[in-house]
């Protein structure tokens, strides 16, 4: 995949940064709105563990409508000829790299941050993960650019058929499932 990644951005074949920047600002709402079901669901989860874990989606709904309304202006002024499909590659592969991410962040701040993990994982995952975009849509014109073969190679090869967010995600609802299953055999005993 890196190889096909960088042969594309050698040869001038393949998305230009245009293509690629509009693709992934139109892709983060629907990456988020992902996000916020995977953390909803392991709010449901943990709280059940740990009551303090209660958390409502709220805030991350409120950040939707903005990144929303970025979308739909990308969407109306990008001169891209298959947006919905370049949409729907993006949402593939830069949301294959923001999950891990975003689950990682958020173990990481569980323990200290309580609640709150699972608002700031998300916000941070995004920005950690979609810097390039706008930086492609709007200053990335040219055709020799060093930045789109960096989103491409951060994109192509970290989602990897979508393998490090399925560990991820196995991972923390595995987590959760055991940490219950624990919890139950000591209350029998």
């Amino acid at each position: 995949m890196l190889l096909i990644a960088l042969g594309g951005g050698l040869t001038g074949c393949g998305p230009s940064s245009v293509e690629v920047g509009a693709a992934v600002l139109m892709a983060c709402p629907f990456v988020l709105l992902t996000i916020t079901i995977v953390h909803w669901a392991l709010a449901r989860l943990w709280s059940r563990l740990r009551p303090e874990l209660a958390w409502s989606p709220r805030i991350l709904l409120v950040v939707l409508l903005p990144l929303g309304a970025v979308a739909g202006l990308v969407a109306a002024r990008a001169p891209v000829a298959d947006l919905s499909g370049m949409a729907t590659a993006a949402y593939l592969f830069f949301g294959g790299v923001c999950l891990p991410v975003d689950l990682a962040i958020w173990r990481s701040l569980l323990r200290r941050q309580g609640a709150r993990a699972f608002t700031i994982a998300p916000l941070g995952a995004i920005a950690l993960t979609a810097w390039p975009a706008p930086w492609l849509l709007y200053l990335g014109r040219n055709e020799d650019n060093l930045l789109l073969d960096i989103a491409l190679t951060m994109y192509v090869t970290g989602a990897m058929f979508g393998i490090p967010a399925a560990l991820a995600l196995c991972a923390a609802f595995g987590e959760v499932a055991v940490r219950r299953v624990r919890a139950r055999r000591s209350q029998r005993t």
